[in-house]
């Protein structure tokens, strides 16, 4: 796609502006995003509110792990990048400043939302992503996100082959049908991505590593596993670090 335009006496409120910088992929046009950075010294997680601990470590990254009111509404981020609001948009790059390592914005998906509102959040999270790349100098992940098995044709869309992902596991393995629905999904991207690395936030422990992430390692991809706030909460046999 390219020659993006807006009719001269129509104000442009859909961030046409930004898409003539971009490339896309897929049936969906993702925005086209990749990593290949080597994250394993990444230690800490630390979440989008809690800007106190954007440097707790000397190899903290930030997420947003968190509620989409958190991080996202009419000043939000992506809101910013499309209504061009540089006030805004300055007070992100100030925010943002000195972090060295950032997972791109985790959207919510949902099984039961209506299927453009998926494609969408998607999308957002990679125009995120891309003005993250373009306006900080942190390493930025893309992030990766699925529900049912129809969200598999554009979840994946647009990050490049061999990318690192980050992943959130918090609350999407606590039964049978999410843990299957997140195995699923898991297998998908690997095969689809074929990432080297895989950044990992939630609850990993010595007793279900395998059941998670044994076909990831059987294709040789290091997994990596920091601290963050949620640490208090874990098991004694939780597992940090990479593997």
């Amino acid at each position: 796609m390219s020659n993006y335009t807006v009719r001269d006496n129509f104000k442009d409120i859909f961030g046409v502006y930004f898409l003539e910088s971009l490339s896309f992929e897929g049936d969906y046009d993702m925005p086209v995003v990749g990593n290949f950075d080597d994250i394993s010294v990444i230690d800490y997680i630390a979440l989008y509110s809690d800007t106190s601990e954007y440097n707790k470590t000397e190899n903290t990254c930030l997420a947003f792990y968190q509620y989409d009111h958190v991080f996202d509404g009419i000043h939000g981020l992506y809101n910013s990048i499309i209504y061009q609001d540089e006030e805004r948009l300055n007070k992100f790059r100030e925010r943002f400043k000195g972090v060295k390592y950032i997972v791109a914005p985790d959207y919510s998906l949902f099984g039961d939302f209506p299927n453009a509102l998926q494609i969408f959040n998607i999308y957002k999270s990679r125009v995120c992503m891309c003005w993250l790349i373009a306006n900080t100098k942190a390493k930025i992940l893309p992030n990766v996100r699925w529900t049912f098995p129809f969200t598999f044709e554009y979840c994946f869309d647009g990050i490049m082959k061999g990318s690192n992902i980050a992943i959130g596991v918090l609350g999407q393995i606590r039964d049978k049908e999410n843990k299957k629905m997140f195995l699923d999904g898991l297998k998908v991207a690997i095969d689809r991505i074929e990432p080297k690395r895989i950044l990992v936030y939630g609850f990993v422990t010595e007793s279900n590593f395998n059941e998670l992430f044994g076909y990831a390692k059987s294709k040789g991809i290091k997994i990596i596993i920091p601290h963050s706030k949620i640490d208090r909460y874990k098991k004694e046999d939780t597992i940090y670090g990479s593997r």
